[in-house]
């Protein structure tokens, strides 16, 4: 997000003064003129994607959540995506799946803004303090409408492959590979199956359009496809505006200068860059408090939960603290001096998983992952086995099977026991046709392939 640019707030309108410290919007414009939308501008900006993250930063990326401006244009300021990202555990035993729409209208803005007269008065009489006072530091110049939608399947594990497995099949229905009442059963399957306390939730967030509320993952996928033309027109959301600094409009004075904030802005996004590493320490703490048996101290020895529950205090603790000081810092320039936070420390003694747990052995009828995989080697060695034996395809083949990122044996003896207890498999998509490769399949990496049932792997077109 451009450092202009800010989410929509409640009361945000054309002209009017913004206070960038605080995120307070004031009650009287500071700059009046036209306004009007480029023309020959009236289709839509639109960004669809699903996305597979595994990291709190790249969360705040795809929500178009710039983590330093949210401090910057006023700490904890109450912004909609912020708290939404909140909602979700920040505890780097959870992978997020993020299914994306973004729909920009055109985009309107002033024409030729003048201040407007108590504004120019002010200048007129060099009072800046009172000047900030009214109007703040910059003002709302330009309005975004269109909407966001962000549906994010959170799914939290000691187990990376159960995660990583899961991720793959919601990403197969998004890409209406399968549908999402088998993305449904699947979830059930695959928690009542974990051994690794495998959870699943789905979040929502929605500005623009009126539509019933997404109850299910049926309502999300059908949602996200028809976004852009719900927030077509009247429906259309405000959901950002763009600030310019006054300095930027004739000024009747030329000698008023205004009050300098760039240091309190550098600050306070420093501040909110060390509080999400803290919020993040905060959630892995809670999750080893809630499994204690999957963990142990780096020496090996058994884990001591009420010092683990001590040093998860701490972090809280010091996450308020950051709070507190920041509000001061955004009132009073002289208060912008911080404790220092040192989130190294906590790193250091955090518990790690036990050797072993994170993926335990599969079953020899477990599906492998083969999304990525080049296309070629995969499906020539399982059309082989189809009639011929393991040995037998491997010399056969020879240095086709150069290109499988994984050992052609151990994926040619999956091939043979599946097959031989009559599964069907089914290949979408041309394998012949240069830099072809496996974009999904089913089942999931890890499911045990079931007699006389069905896998199916899509290809790159």
């Amino acid at each position: 997000m451009a450092s202009n640019e800010i989410p929509f707030h409640n009361n945000m309108k054309f002209g009017k003064g913004f206070n960038r410290l605080t995120g307070e919007v004031l009650a009287s414009p500071a700059v009046k003129g036209t306004t009007s939308v480029l023309q020959q501008a009236g289709g839509q900006l639109v960004k669809i994607d699903c996305v597979t993250i595994q990291d709190v930063a790249r969360l705040h990326e795809q929500l178009g959540i710039d983590v330093a401006a949210s401090g910057s244009h006023g700490p904890f300021s109450g912004d909609a995506k912020v708290q939404f990202a909140s909602e979700c555990d920040f505890s780097s035993f959870s992978t997020y799946v993020v299914v994306r729409v973004s729909v920009q209208n055109a985009f309107e803005s002033f024409d030729d803004p003048v201040f407007t007269p108590d504004a120019e008065e002010l200048l007129i009489n060099n009072n800046p303090t009172r000047f900030r006072e009214r109007f703040g530091d910059c003002y709302i110049h330009g309005v975004k409408t269109g909407g966001e939608y962000f549906a994010i399947y959170q799914m939290t594990s000691t187990s990376k492959s159960e995660r990583q497995s899961l991720s793959v099949e919601v990403n197969a229905a998004f890409d209406g590979v399968i549908s999402s009442a088998d993305l449904s059963a699947k979830v059930r399957t695959a928690k009542s199956q974990s051994t690794s306390h495998l959870e699943v939730g789905v979040h929502v967030f929605r500005q623009g359009a009126i539509s019933e509320a997404d109850l299910d993952r049926d309502d999300i996928m059908r949602t996200a496809k028809g976004f852009p033309p719900a927030v077509a027109g009247p429906n259309a959301f405000p959901y950002s505006v763009t600030v310019q600094n006054y300095t930027t409009l004739r000024n009747p004075n030329d000698q008023f200068n205004f009050i300098e904030i760039g240091n309190q802005q550098d600050v306070l996004a420093d501040l909110m860059r060390k509080r999400f590493e803290f919020l993040e320490l905060r959630d892995d703490y809670s999750y080893i408090l809630k499994h204690p048996a999957d963990f142990q101290n780096h020496d090996g020895t058994a884990i001591d939960l009420d010092k683990v529950d001590r040093t998860r205090l701490e972090i809280i603790t010091a996450v308020n603290t950051m709070q507190r000081e920041a509000v001061a810092c955004s009132k009073n320039p002289g208060a912008c001096s911080f404790t220092q936070f040192d989130a190294g420390r906590f790193e250091a003694e955090k518990p790690q998983l036990k050797q072993g747990v994170e993926i335990p052995p599969p079953p020899p009828n477990a599906m492998p992952n083969l999304v990525g995989q080049m296309a070629d080697p995969v499906v020539r060695l399982l059309s082989c086995i189809q009639m011929e034996g393991v040995d037998h395809c491997l010399n056969f083949l020879g240095g086709r099977l150069d290109a499988l990122g994984m050992d052609a044996r151990t994926l040619g003896n999956f091939f043979f026991l599946i097959l031989r207890s009559g599964v069907r498999p089914e290949v979408v998509g041309d394998a012949s046709r240069p830099g072809a490769r496996v974009k999904s399949q089913f089942p999931a990496p890890g499911t045990p392939v079931e007699p006389l049932s069905v896998i199916r792997l899509e290809l790159t077109q």
